[in-house]
């Protein structure tokens, strides 16, 4: 937890979080690590820090309570995450598809 503190704090590019959870809990999508939501809570005036990886959104979008204000923001946040990841790795996936696609011509092309 001490080695990720470290990073976060020498990013600084979280300076607003995507929002807050019943438990007073913010949580940070960073630029330069968008394959995970880190997660700020204050325990005994420590700040603690911890991550869930892009693929347990869903489950985390699940646990929100529409109900209040500040986890129906950060719900609505994390929506519009999960969809720009899921396009980008589409958008990968579809990459590796045309690549592998092109490689297979080039093997059927040559003589054998």
């Amino acid at each position: 937890c001490r080695e990720l503190q470290v990073s976060l704090r020498a990013c600084e590019t979280r300076a607003v979080p995507l929002g807050t959870d019943r438990d007073g809990r913010a949580y940070y999508s960073l630029l330069h690590a968008q394959d995970r939501i880190y997660v700020e809570e204050s325990v005994d005036d420590d700040k603690m820090l911890g991550s869930y990886p892009v693929t347990s959104i869903d489950q985390l979008i699940l646990w929100l309570d529409d109900r209040g204000v500040n986890e129906r923001a950060l719900k609505h946040e994390l929506v519009a995450i999960r969809k720009r990841v899921t396009d980008a790795s589409r958008a990968v996936d579809g990459q590796e598809a045309m690549e592998a696609d092109s490689e297979e011509e080039e093997e059927e092309d040559s003589p054998r």
